[in-house]
């Protein structure tokens, strides 16, 4: 094999090291709170997007009431 200008060309010098499988586990030494006392900023979208989603829902409602009765007065 000839050894051309792309790749690594040449030995490597790192060590490769062992990585536990996915289902192994490992004793947890010296485990720590994370120290969140407040919830996080998904919390914080989370209820934007509620509060969001209610207030196009009610004035979607009221639009459709709105626009039947227009048309109701038209028709009749």
């Amino acid at each position: 094999m000839e050894n051309k200008a792309h790749g690594l060309g040449a030995e490597t010098n790192f060590d490769f090291k062992y990585i536990p499988d996915f289902y192994t586990s490992t004793k947890q030494e010296g485990l720590a709170e994370s120290g969140l006392t407040q919830p996080g900023i998904e919390r914080r979208n989370l209820t934007a997007l509620i509060i969001a989603s209610t207030f196009i829902c009610i004035a979607s409602w009221y639009g459709v009431k709105m626009a039947l009765k227009g048309l109701n007065a038209l028709f009749i």
